[in-house]
């Protein structure tokens, strides 16, 4: 049976993250995600300036500022009618560049030391994916999922499966869920859910465009639509759109 000091279920940014911080400080894991790759939904939106510094510690800050939007965007979040109506109401939020330079000004320890990032989770996990994949002491594997956790005095069994099949046990000195609402760490150890699990149903839409950036009168028009569409998609469950409850905003 194979032994490992921590077992993490869940390949998510939670997941990688911690496997990441686990092998900088010396300590061997393996990490599983049941699904085959990394997440084809456009979760998540904001990172916020935490997040952001301990990215950097873990030296994948630029790899993530890459992939996020430009940093001269702004994090506006607009309230609109619909995609071709009008603007309800704005709440207005600085952009990378505008956080650099109040960071720059106050400079009294009062301040993040990087400022946060809008970015997709499709776009995030890639790039934590590559930084587990070349860290010598985490061992990753994708399409494999727990399915069953035992726990004696000295540690814990449990049991994976392969997409095709195969069942394999390993036991480890800690285990740890990562693996989002519907935990199967959770599940396992009969530890239930407080509260409502679903609020309401929402859509994230995630717009590519070329013409992003090529004005600011452009981008000062494409931002908000990026966010959310509020008035549009809110109620969208009460006029037969399909929901994927994958992809709902993390």
């Amino acid at each position: 049976m194979k032994q490992v000091p921590v077992l993490i279920a869940g390949g998510g940014p939670v997941g990688m993250t911690l496997a990441c911080e686990l092998a900088r400080r010396g300590i061997t894991c393996l990490l599983v995600e049941r699904n085959p790759t990394t997440t084809r939904h456009p979760k998540m939106d904001i990172t916020n300036a935490r997040s952001m510094e301990l990215f950097r510690r873990l030296g994948v800050v630029d790899a993530l500022r890459a992939v996020a939007v430009p940093e001269s965007s702004n994090f506006d979040v607009s309230w609109i009618t619909q995609l071709t109506g009008h603007e309800l109401y704005r709440f207005r939020y600085p952009s990378v560049t505008e956080w650099r330079k109040l960071i720059r000004e106050r400079n009294d320890g009062s301040m993040p030391a990087e400022p946060p990032m809008r970015v997709s989770q499709v776009e995030i996990e890639p790039v934590l994916q590559r930084a587990v994949q070349a860290a010598p002491l985490v061992e990753a594997r994708w399409g494999v999922e727990l399915v069953d956790v035992a726990q004696d005095d000295e540690a814990v069994t449990a049991t994976l499966r392969r997409a095709d099949g195969i069942t394999e046990q390993v036991r480890c000195r800690y285990l740890v869920g990562c693996d989002g609402g519907t935990s199967r760490v959770r599940g396992c150890l009969d530890i239930r859910l407080e509260g409502q699990w679903q609020v309401q149903q929402r859509f994230l839409t995630h717009f590519r465009s070329t013409e992003n950036g090529s004005s600011d009168a452009a981008e000062e028009e494409l931002v908000p639509v990026v966010r959310f569409l509020v008035g549009a998609l809110a109620n969208a469950n009460a006029s037969g759109a399909n929901h994927d409850d994958e992809g709902a905003n993390a």
